[in-house]
């Protein structure tokens, strides 16, 4: 019955982490690819965010979207959703696109730049801006460290065109430059967290400083091409402009491409700027959490050393009230995106855009949703679904400890589930355990039947496991579902009254999903007691059928369920046991046991 008669399948409770065999990467990809079974990720708790997503663009929340899901230095997960441009004409989103990072420029542009400035001696976190800046007043006490944590008491941002509209005989960056440097702060440095793109912008300004270089140049040849990113950087040249989605439709009517959409940016800054203006893929944008995630390390390549990583994501001594790490979010109130079920260890930044990503170092993860909101208009917000996603991801997520608790034959099987046409609302579909996996081709014992029956039997598969791989099932809204589940969970020492909840959880689930769709629920068969091969469901044949009443009640109670009893029709009443001319084990049915099940659908099939 169970390829492991030791496996518990309470397990399954958790989310399924399968080992299946490695997909091939191509050679030139920047990440290594694999399945998500093979870093410990469920494929069907997965496609849930498909759905989510797929929802939200449905919904008029975003015109498109790619997700990215890297864990173990491998991209396990990369789809892309609905359309990168609506107008003027229709364009499809593909996993390529790049997009407009907007804030996601902060911690990848400016923020990792001042990490290895620090780590090569030019700078220290408790240096004055003024020391770099000497523009700025002697009596200033920000330092970087304040401009990092957003702990600085500048405004959260600059008023663009009061800005615009002073100076004339000096460039537009310089006028920003003498607004910050000559604004009033709101208060005192390390008083309270302002999240503010004058920080950044700051911090550009020391960068641009102490390099001789702009921060576009620097992030170009000392990060993102060392790495092998090739759509990763500010100012993105024309030929680049067919992958970019658009943003905001301006004035003109014209949207924009090309162009970073945040008005400081682009107006003030020129697109040049430490606040916003980065353009990048998912890909890539994950490739950069990698090296996060790696300690600093990409590709052979040391971009940071541990010790600048570790500082960089966490949050520094007597700043832990402001829930921000030296350029990410933690636990402020701008970290919603990081979810409900990261590790405390999480951190993570979102972007005007439509952008998020999340890192979680203890499940060495990182999750990453790039959406174009803000494209035709900017009327939506994504706060939500960025939380959702990342919760949906971090659930489809197990330790490394747990995946060698899975029973062989059930990776095996959710391999060939994959490999297989996805069902449909044509199919017919059997699920269970290896009593409906034994079955095989279960078409052949009905040959003029038009329809195709699938099988969805997992041996040692419990209710606990049908109700976790359900997505993968309802998600095709099958025609007509048949289940016999719980011969496993009696054998495992589960209360039969907790099977019939499980049972009853998946009904519900499936009749919510996919209501369309007619369950039978098949009584369990009896067993032989006598054969002895078996312990588990020794003195359990009374629970069998205890079972069985509860899954009766239950299909009475339901009126899309239709029960079948099939008990008394493979029972010995002599013996008061599994007929011995229809198993060779007391357990499993032979030829002749699978001809009468198959006799006894036949009226519902």
């Amino acid at each position: 019955m169970r390829c492991n008669q030791k496996w518990r399948l309470l397990l399954l409770l958790l989310p399924l982490t399968l080992n299946v065999i490695e997909l091939n990467a191509q050679q030139n990809t920047l990440l290594e690819r694999s399945s998500p079974e093979q870093v410990g990720l469920n494929r069907f708790v997965l496609q849930r965010a498909d759905r989510v997503i797929e929802q939200a663009i449905e919904d008029r929340q975003i015109p498109g979207a790619v997700l990215a899901v890297v864990r173990h230095d491998k991209l396990a997960y990369l789809q892309a959703y609905g359309n990168k441009r609506v107008v003027p004409s229709v364009e499809p989103m593909v996993e390529e696109t790049i997009f407009d990072l907007a804030s996601l420029s902060k911690p990848l542009g400016a923020g990792i730049t001042i990490m290895q400035l620090l780590e090569r001696g030019e700078i220290l976190l408790q240096d004055r801006v003024q020391r770099y800046l000497p523009e700025w007043s002697k009596d200033d006490r920000i330092t970087i460290r304040h401009l990092l944590t957003h702990t600085s008491g500048l405004p959260a941002y600059a008023p663009v065109q009061q800005v615009l509209n002073s100076d004339t005989t000096i460039s537009p960056p310089a006028r920003l430059y003498h607004y910050i440097a000559n604004c009033e702060r709101g208060s005192e440095p390390g008083e309270t967290m302002r999240y503010s793109c004058l920080n950044f912008i700051t911090l550009q300004y020391i960068v641009e400083k102490v390099t001789a270089m702009s921060l576009s140049e620097y992030t170009t040849e000392n990060i993102y091409r060392p790495m092998g990113l090739q759509n990763t950087g500010f100012l993105p040249p024309r030929e680049k402009y067919a992958q970019i989605a658009p943003t905001e439709v301006q004035e003109n009517g014209e949207a924009l491409l090309g162009e970073v959409h945040d008005p400081l940016a682009r107006r003030l800054n020129l697109g040049n700027s430490g606040n916003a203006g980065l353009f990048s893929s998912a890909e890539e944008v994950a490739a950069i959490a990698t090296m996060l995630l790696n300690g600093g390390k990409f590709r052979g390549v040391q971009l940071l050393s541990p010790a600048t990583v570790r500082a960089f994501t966490t949050i520094p001594r007597g700043y832990e009230e402001f829930g921000r790490t030296l350029g990410w979010d933690s636990y402020s109130a701008y970290s919603s995106n990081l979810g409900n079920l990261t590790s405390r260890l999480a951190y993570g930044h979102t972007g005007y855009t439509g952008t998020s990503i999340c890192i979680d170092p203890q499940e060495d993860m990182a999750v990453v949703l790039l959406t174009n909101r803000v494209h035709p208009k900017d009327s939506t917000s994504t706060i939500r679904l960025n939380a959702i996603v990342t919760n949906i991801v971090s659930a489809a997520a197990d330790s490394e400890e747990r995946l060698q608790r899975f029973s062989r034959c059930y990776s095996e099987r959710i391999n060939e589930f994959a490999a297989e046409e996805p069902i449909t609302s044509n199919d017919i579909v059997m699920c269970g355990n290896s009593l409906t996996e034994g079955g095989k081709e279960w078409n052949s014992y009905f040959p003029k039947l038009k329809q195709r029956i699938v099988n969805r039997g997992i041996s040692g598969d419990s209710s606990y496991g049908l109700l976790y791989r359900s997505d993968e099932i309802v998600t095709g809204k099958p025609g007509k579902l048949f289940i016999m589940i719980g011969i496993n969970d009696i054998a495992d020492g589960i209360p039969i009254e907790e099977v019939a909840t499980n049972i009853r959880y998946l009904t519900e689930y499936i009749g919510r999903m996919s209501p369309n769709t007619k369950i039978y629920l098949q009584s369990l068969l009896p067993v032989d007691e006598s054969y002895n091969r078996y312990r588990g469901l020794t003195g359990r044949s009374e629970d069998v059928a205890k079972l069985n009443n509860l899954i009766k009640e239950m299909a009475e109670e339901q009126p899309n369920i239709t029960y079948i009893e099939l008990y008394d029709h493979f029972l010995d009443k002599k013996s008061n046991a599994l007929r011995r001319d229809l198993t060779n084990d007391g357990l499993h049915l032979n030829k002749k046991g699978y001809k009468l099940w198959a006799k006894l659908l036949k009226p519902y099939i």
